[in-house]
């Protein structure tokens, strides 16, 4: 199945309601067992903090996402402009997880 991926993005993307409640904008997988990103917008906190596709957010600011929805992920991401979340992200092809800086903005 050379296109199986493309139906997981597709679940992700539509589960999401709209772009203005996104955290620093990253489609967020609606999966319970940690959050990952599906595909971090172009020109936003996000991208800028160097997110990639399928990036596992392990924790934010500290806090493991185990058995977070998207919606505790949302409201814990979030936050007023300027102010910095600190993500854990475990990424394959690396063996350890790395923090990365978001500093949140406005999304259009």
């Amino acid at each position: 199945m050379p296109f199986s991926h493309l139906s997981k993005l597709e679940e992700c993307v539509t589960s999401i309601p709209s772009r203005r409640t996104l955290p620093p904008s990253a489609f967020l997988s609606p999966a319970r067992t940690s959050a990952k990103t599906c595909c971090p917008l172009p020109e936003t906190p996000a991208e800028k903090a160097g997110l990639k596709a399928k990036d596992i957010i392990y924790k934010v600011d500290g806090a493991v996402t185990q058995d977070w929805t998207v919606e505790d992920a949302v409201s814990k991401i979030r936050g007023r402009k300027g102010t910095e979340v600190v993500l854990t992200i475990v990424r394959e092809g690396k063996a350890e997880p790395f923090d990365v800086k978001v500093i949140r903005d406005i999304i259009l």
